[in-house]
């Protein structure tokens, strides 16, 4: 999974490189706590959906979303949090 996430950070986005708005995705996705409910995370995927996914904060991130679709139906074991959250450990392993 690890080879097919790096084989994706390389294309036409940005500086030639999808590897930071994988990192922001990653950050983004897994950067949420309540304190009061003492929850949030990655997991679920929940920016998959409104109004997560159309939240300004989140702009630009359906890009890298959209991008690693492609390894969730190659995987369909792992989890939408996990992928984002590896997807941002690969880039920047990859990006070193």
């Amino acid at each position: 999974m690890y080879n097919a996430i790096a084989d994706l950070l390389e294309g036409d986005y940005d500086d030639g490189s999808y590897g930071p708005v994988f990192v922001r995705l990653a950050w983004h996705a897994s950067g949420t706590y309540d304190k009061n409910t003492k929850n949030g995370g990655s997991s679920g995927g929940t920016m998959r959906f409104n109004p997560e996914a159309g939240h300004a904060a989140n702009a630009g991130l359906q890009i890298a979303r959209d991008r690693l679709e492609q390894v969730k139906k190659k995987f369909p074991g792992i989890s939408y949090g996990d992928l984002w959250t590896l997807a941002g450990v690969v880039a920047v392993q990859e990006m070193v």
